[in-house]
């Protein structure tokens, strides 16, 4: 697979893991939470089976949920594993960041809590073995074990690679979260219940709970006025005790009116209201929580109060936003993508509209960089492209874009920049780039060939200052080389 089919590839697969993580995060029962993580993993990354190891209350582990063949749910689920099948497996396994995975030379795992896959032993080093085993451990929040995540037949019949690696992390890791979420929910809606008949269970429940929560009045006088307060909320907060008592919800929430708003959303709400808010803490710090709201006593008008739920969700959101990163950005250099270029060159065509300042788009293409993949290697060709990315990264200014399409081709998005000054840069970055580089070794005969597009008020879409920029490139080349064809050009590995 070539890069630009890889990079592709990834972005697919990012795609589809963020939608999984939504429909996981999404489950209300356990059983149904377990059942999305091992299909998210099928669906999601491209792995042909997965299995989730759960960890019971008992402590002991079992198998309770499968993706995959039928003769791996037929073989496995329900499955009580030996106590020490992981212990011993992870004594040999190799460390991939938070995974691990032992290879079939050390594998030890047998018996009935165990699938081995009919399919050909490989007689690449890197391919996959039948005995190859690959491990995801699932924590909670406080890094409490739930889980072992287990995978077999990776995408390509191949041992995954490093962006396969990555994304199985991330999906663990909300997983993880997931899991303890559901249980925690299914453990404080099993309380919630008991509380119709005994306060004194509403109090160790409310008080001991691991979130934040709060008994809030919904009189119209003190809108959200804070009843009782849990020290998870003091603690979430970091308001006192007495300080949440004398106050409302309000002094949390990050917009003003909200509390309103709020409050009328409860009492119209047929269930419990959730919602995913930013709340500040007593320092200005800003939270993201997943906000729970019951409504209580609804026999009397007068005397409405809800239970209130709140549970930080920050990692959670900083996993989405770096899933969200990476679906725009590339694999190899960390350049913003070609979907990021494309959405940076629309904004500027607005900007250019409004402003009436002209711009400019540079695609850059590497010459004869076919030879370098054919005859040093593809890792020769990466090292020239990461040369190649940070050579010209190094003449831009900090607002302009720099990004990869793909393969050996680059674009660099100016704003505010007359043909003059743009053409000047190319020409710095020509230079740049035919610094002798190397690598292992090895001369990299890197040169570049730049085409240039205006970007003014007159440009109609993304896709005609790519394709002006684009035939520029193609005759600064033509210049050069006489004999080239179009097509010539297309020669890294599209």
């Amino acid at each position: 697979m070539d890069a630009a089919e890889n990079s592709s590839a990834t972005l697919q697969r990012v795609a589809q893991m963020m939608a999984v993580v939504s429909r996981m995060n999404g489950t209300r029962t356990l059983p149904e939470t377990l059942q999305a993580v091992v299909e998210g993993v099928v669906r999601g990354i491209g792995f042909g089976t997965a299995v989730v190891n759960y960890v019971r209350p008992d402590g002991r582990i079992q198998v309770v949920a499968v993706a995959g063949p039928a003769d791996v749910c037929q073989a496995l689920l329900g499955q009580i594993v030996p106590d020490d099948l992981f212990t011993t497996e992870f004594a040999s396994a190799e460390s991939w960041g938070e995974l691990c995975f032992v290879p079939h030379q050390k594998s030890t795992a047998m018996g009935d809590a165990t699938w081995v896959p009919n399919i050909p032993i490989p007689t690449d080093p890197e391919g996959w073995h039948p005995l190859d085993a690959l491990y995801a451990p699932l924590y909670s929040p406080s890094h409490e074990l739930v889980g072992i995540l287990s995978v077999d037949l990776p995408p390509g019949g191949r041992r995954p690679d490093l962006q396969v690696r990555l994304l199985l992390e991330m999906f663990a890791a909300q997983a993880g979260v997931a899991i303890n979420n559901t249980r925690l929910s299914e453990a404080l809606e099993v309380e919630r219940q008991r509380l119709v008949a005994s306060e004194e269970s509403f109090r160790l429940a409310f008080d001991g709970a691991g979130i934040g929560m709060a008994l809030v009045s919904l009189d119209p006088v003190h809108t959200l006025r804070h009843l009782r307060v849990n020290d998870a909320l003091v603690q979430l907060s970091g308001y006192s005790r007495e300080q949440l008592l004398g106050g409302q919800l309000a002094m949390m929430l990050d917009q003003s009116g909200r509390e309103v708003r709020l409050e009328d959303a409860i009492r119209s709400s047929a269930g419990p209201l959730r919602e995913d808010t930013q709340l500040r803490r007593a320092d200005g710090t800003p939270v993201w929580v997943s906000l729970t709201a019951s409504l209580l006593n609804a026999a009397s008008i007068d005397s409405l109060s809800a239970i209130i739920q709140i549970e930080d969700i920050t990692t959670r959101k900083q996993s989405e936003s770096a899933l969200s990163r990476a679906a725009r950005q590339d694999v190899l250099t960390g350049l913003p993508n070609r979907a990021a270029v494309r959405e940076r060159i629309t904004e500027a065509i607005a900007r250019s509209r409004a402003s009436g300042r002209p711009g400019a788009v540079l695609f850059c293409d590497l010459d004869h960089f076919k030879a370098i993949n054919d005859e040093l290697g593809h890792d020769a060709g990466d090292a020239a492209l990461l040369v190649a990315a940070s050579r010209i990264v190094a003449q831009v200014r900090t607002s302009d874009l720099v990004g990869r399409l793909g393969g050996d081709e680059f674009v660099i998005v100016v704003e505010d920049t007359p043909p003059g000054p743009a053409a000047a840069l190319a020409w710095r970055i020509t230079r740049a780039i035919s610094e002798p580089a190397e690598h292992a070794g090895h001369n990299l005969d890197l040169t570049v060939s730049i085409g240039i597009a205006a970007l003014s008020p007159r440009s109609n879409d993304v896709d005609e200052v790519l394709k002006s920029a684009d035939e520029a490139m193609y005759r600064v080349k033509a210049d050069r080389d006489p004999g080239a064809r179009p097509q010539a050009r297309r020669e890294a590995g599209r």
